[in-house]
């Protein structure tokens, strides 16, 4: 348990900042997507998500220019210990990305490791958080924002100054006194406004107050060592829209490292042969996505069982052996001639 905590708090710490408010918008939206989906392959809708996100799509210029910044979330990388002995592994966190306007689709690979270690692991945005997100108009506001909603259940969130500055992504040039005025008193007038989401009054952090612990140093007052959010923590009464998704996406551990045996194995489709790329469990049935082994195409075919699923495994590895049979027959018959 002490390890899952421990993930969390480490994949919580990659730095986001050189992403715009935008590409944050955008990015969170993903990441909800794929947490409630519960899967490491997506195909999303782009009108829907630019709705989650708050994006205008109107400036098709600008939205355009917008999605194709997204490469740069494959530049996104997590590292995380995977062993007792502190050895570390590192992974970029989408290791596909592919949008097609015409079709209004973003086909999505996410890292399993990350999925697991963070997503399922974090308890991360529910409907009315990703709104509150969108709805924040600095960058900066929406990373302190994410970092109180860490510590929700405590009401504490404390961190060095140097930590904090860093996490920010705060310009090295910003003295003191242009982080208090551009970043920390704007982001608390914000977070502690009234929301109006979902015709639910809101407000982000009730309280929240900021205390500045000073150091031993030159100039009135010392130098800033700290800085220490206090605000009312959460209780467990969350809205009844919420409760059905966060109930839907918990992992279920007794099917899921079944299901991920079956990456890479080979499967018949009505298009011909194809490798399996990802295998979840969609209501009743199994949602099975694939790549074409001729073309590369991804597609997707649903299983009633994971006893149907194998027989058709093993048709097509039939199948594949019976063909490479026929190859090696020709090339002995070649051979005695």
């Amino acid at each position: 348990m002490n390890e899952i905590v421990k993930y969390s708090n480490e994949l919580h710490r990659i730095n986001f900042s050189a992403l715009s408010e935008a590409q944050q918008n955008i990015l969170f939206t993903l990441l909800y997507e794929i947490k409630h989906q519960n899967a490491d392959f997506l195909e999303l809708d782009i009108i829907k998500i630019s709705e989650l996100a708050d994006i205008n799509t109107r400036n098709k210029d600008y939205f355009i220019e917008l999605l194709n910044g997204l490469t740069h979330f494959q530049e996104l990388k997590f590292r995380y210990e995977i062993n007792e002995q502190g050895d570390l592994r590192q992974e970029v966190i989408f290791p596909m990305i592919e949008t097609q306007l015409k079709n209004n689709k973003i086909f999505l690979k996410v890292s399993s490791g990350f999925r697991e270690r963070f997503l399922l692991v974090n308890n991360e945005f529910t409907r009315y958080e990703l709104a509150e997100f969108v709805s924040l108009s600095s960058k900066y506001t929406k990373t302190i924002y994410r970092y109180l909603k860490q510590f929700r259940n405590t009401g504490l969130w404390k961190i060095k100054y140097k930590d904090f500055k860093e996490i920010l992504g705060i310009p090295s040039s910003y003295q003191t006194c242009n982080i208090e005025t551009r970043i920390i008193k704007p982001a608390i007038k914000q977070l502690t406004q009234e929301k109006t989401l979902f015709d639910e009054k809101r407000i982000p952090f009730k309280n929240l107050k900021i205390k500045k612990i000073k150091g031993r140093g030159r100039g009135r007052g010392g130098i800033i060592e700290a800085l220490e959010f206090t605000f009312d923590k959460e209780t467990n009464n969350k809205s009844k829209e919420d409760k059905p998704e966060i109930q839907a996406i918990q992992p279920t551990e007794n099917i899921e490292p079944n299901l991920d045996l079956y990456t890479s194995k080979l499967i018949s489709t009505e298009f011909g042969n194809a490798r399996i790329f990802n295998v979840v469990k969609q209501d009743n049935n199994l949602k099975v996505t694939y790549a074409l082994t001729k073309n590369g195409d991804i597609k997707y075919k649903l299983f009633n069982s994971i006893a149907e699923l194998e027989s058709n495994i093993e048709q097509a590895k039939a199948k594949n052996q019976t063909i490479t049979a026929e190859k090696i027959n020709n090339l002995v018959t070649k051979i005695k001639i």
